[in-house]
C-alpha cells in the first residue's frame, strides 16, 4: 500500500505516476537476471518462457537486457532459443547506458523480468510487465506500479526468503516456472491451470494506490491485506468497500498505530484525501 506516500501534504493520483501499459509493436524485452542468482531463471527455463511469450505476441525483435556481466548469459539464452526466433534476438547486455536502456524499453510489447530495477523503468515508459517473482522477490513489496502489468508470484511456505541465506528447500520456488501448464498459459492457449505454487496477479488501483489482484490462484493472505488497506484508508480519510470486522480491525490497528495517531488535529488535511 502507498501508505507513506500519503504523508506528503499533497498527494497525486496513482494513475499519474506511470502511464497505463500497452503494447506498441517494437518487440519483447528480456531482463536476463535478477540482482541475485536465486532470483533468476536458469537459461533453459527462461528460453521456454520467452518462446511461449513469443508465440502469443509474435514480436518483431527480442532484446536481451542486462549488464556486461550478463552478456555471456545473453549469448547462452540466444543459443537456447528456437531456430525461428534466434534471428530476432539482439543481445544488448553490456551495451546500454542509462539512456540506452530507456530507449530500448520504450515501445516494447512486453518486458519479461525477474528484476525490479529495470522493471520499474519499463513501467515508467508504459511497457507491459511480465514479472516472474521467486526467492526474495515479493509482489506486494516491489511489484510493478501502474495498470496493465502481470506478476507470477511463487507461493510456497518458505517465501519470501532472505536470498543471502542458504536454501534448504532445493529452490522449490523455481520449479513451477518451467512446467507445461504455466508455459501454455503464456501462449494464450487453453491447456490446464498453472501449478498451485504459482499465483497470477494483475495490477489495479484503489484509493491507496496500486494493488495486486489474483487472476489465477488465491492469495492466502488476501483477506488480511484487504482489511489492512481498508484500515489505512480510513485513517487517511478515505474509505474502501467492505471494511474489516471489528476484531480484525482492532488487531491491525494495534500493530500499526499508537492511540495518539488518531488524535492528530490535521490528520485528514495532511493526507490530502479529505
Amino acid at each position: 500500500a502507498d501508505f507513506w506516500a500519503h504523508l506528503t501534504p499533497r498527494t497525486i493520483g496513482p494513475e499519474t505516476v506511470n502511464p497505463e501499459a500497452r503494447a506498441h509493436g517494437k518487440g519483447i524485452g528480456v531482463v536476463l537476471a535478477g540482482r541475485h542468482a536465486r532470483r533468476s531463471l536458469p537459461t533453459e527455463t527462461l528460453a521456454r518462457v520467452v518462446t511461449a511469450s513469443a508465440e502469443k505476441y509474435d514480436p518483431k525483435r527480442i532484446f536481451l537486457l542486462g549488464s556486461k556481466n550478463e552478456r555471456a548469459a545473453g549469448s547462452a539464452l540466444k543459443r537456447a532459443m528456437s531456430a525461428k526466433l534466434v534471428d530476432k534476438v539482439e543481445n544488448l547486455a553490456g551495451n546500454t547506458d542509462w539512456r540506452g536502456l530507456l530507449d530500448a524499453l520504450t515501445g516494447l510489447d512486453l518486458v519479461i523480468t525477474p528484476d525490479t530495477g529495470t522493471m520499474h523503468l519499463a513501467a515508467h515508459v508504459g511497457a507491459p510487465i511480465l514479472a516472474l517473482f521467486l526467492s526474495s522477490a515479493w509482489a506486494w513489496e516491489t511489484g510493478p506500479y501502474g495498470l496493465g502489468h502481470q506478476v507470477w508470484q511463487a507461493r510456497i511456505p518458505c517465501g519470501p526468503c532472505n536470498e543471502s541465506d542458504p536454501c534448504g528447500h532445493d529452490l522449490e520456488c523455481l520449479a513451477p516456472f518451467g512446467q507445461g501448464p504455466f508455459l501454455r498459459g503464456l501462449t494464450g492457449k487453453e491447456g490446464g491451470e498453472p501449478p498451485n505454487s504459482l499465483l497470477g496477479l494483475y495490477t489495479e488501483f484503489d484509493e491507496l494506490g496500486v494493488r495486486y489482484t489474483p487472476f489465477v490462484g488465491e492469495d492466502p493472505h488476501g483477506e488480511e491485506r484487504n482489511a489492512g488497506r481498508a484500515l489505512l484508508a480510513r485513517f487517511l480519510g478515505a474509505h474502501l468497500a467492505q471494511p474489516p470486522a471489528l476484531e480484525r480491525e482492532n488487531r491491525l490497528a494495534a500493530k500499526l498505530f499508537r492511540d495518539r495517531d488518531w488524535m492528530t488535529r490535521d490528520r485528514h488535511a495532511v493526507s490530502g484525501l479529505e
